[in-house]
């Protein structure tokens, strides 16, 4: 199938949402109490999400980035503001427990973090016929685009697009403060959304910026055309996690699935 470098369609939103927000404390606490007790998991989420970020806030370290202009440059503060009390999190993890059980329970905490966030925007559409559909929806999640940077690949009926993120701040910063196995589990959690959200679309991807990759390379089709294709070859981006990336998904997969598009917990 021959493919044609899209133009990108208008955003119906300004910008993303914050990603700290309380709804997602919940989920939070129930893994982190299964990792390390419940009362210390209120105890540091607490800490970390209202006090920490007012007396122990991290360092914002624009140096770290290759921002091009303060426009950029202001963007990533703002997504580093969203972050911080999960740096916080780390921060206080690392104090008690070893590093790779603390990037372990990051991974898994990026789990409630990231999914309720990304359902609110990804629906299904059972009758999708082509994919700028769904390019609507993505462009509408990515708003104006500043912290990103990627490009659209679109086939040439109309029912596949490819996109290749080559920036994404939230990964950057979650990487450049040491959450290396949270940063790739964030972009992990893209098979669990367009798994259950989207099942008019097939989900792929091969390359990924969370395990180090230059970029990302999305690939969705509409699933009608492609059944045969319905396999473990969408994960072939897990294959440099450091971890048992593939069993995580699978379980908050099945979670999601069983549960009508929300974790039990």
């Amino acid at each position: 199938m021959e493919f044609y470098e899209a133009k990108r369609l208008e955003p119906q939103n300004g910008e993303m949402d914050s990603v700290a927000q309380l709804d997602i404390l919940i989920g939070m606490k129930h893994i982190l109490g299964n990792e390390i007790g419940k009362l210390t998991a209120i105890i540091m989420l607490l800490k970390s999400f209202i006090w920490d970020p007012i007396f122990n806030r991290p360092v914002w370290k624009p140096e770290l980035f290759d921002l091009p202009n303060d426009e950029v440059k202001e963007v990533y503060q703002k997504k580093f503001e969203d972050l911080t009390p999960f740096i916080c999190l780390f921060t206080r993890l690392k104090k008690k427990y070893n590093k790779d059980k603390v990037q372990i329970i990051m991974a898994k905490l990026s789990v409630p973090a990231s999914v309720p966030y990304l359902g609110k925007t990804f629906k299904a559409k059972p009758n999708i016929t082509d994919i700028d559909e769904f390019r609507q929806d993505m462009t509408n999640y990515l708003g104006n685009g500043i912290g990103f940077e990627w490009t659209e690949k679109v086939s040439l009926d109309k029912q596949e697009v490819v996109y290749r993120f080559t920036r994404c701040a939230y990964i950057e910063i979650l990487q450049a403060y040491g959450m290396d196995y949270a940063a790739s589990m964030v972009c992990y959690c893209d098979h669990i959304i367009f798994d259950n959200n989207t099942p008019e679309l097939y989900f792929s991807r091969n390359h990924c910026k969370g395990v180090g990759d230059s970029y990302c390379d999305h690939h969705y089709k509409i699933r009608k055309l492609i059944d045969d294709e319905n396999n473990d070859k969408r994960y072939g981006d897990t294959e440099k996690a450091p971890y048992d990336a593939i069993k995580i998904i699978k379980d908050w997969e099945k979670n999601y699935k069983d549960n009508n598009g929300k974790f039990k917990w």
